[in-house]
């Protein structure tokens, strides 16, 4: 129950967020799943900080 809830407020976050950028959150993903496929890792990326 506690994890439905959970997931509940993660989905309306995400939505909101897309709204914001005046997508879907599907669209979303949907980029970030072409960026990612466009910019393959070749392995000699040195890793960020934070």
């Amino acid at each position: 129950m506690l994890f439905a809830a959970v997931m509940g407020v993660r989905e309306t976050k995400r939505i909101a967020k897309a709204k914001l950028k005046g997508t879907t959150p599907y669209e979303q993903d949907s980029l970030l799943r072409q960026f990612d496929e466009d910019q393959p890792e070749t392995g000699t990326e040195k890793p960020q900080k934070f």
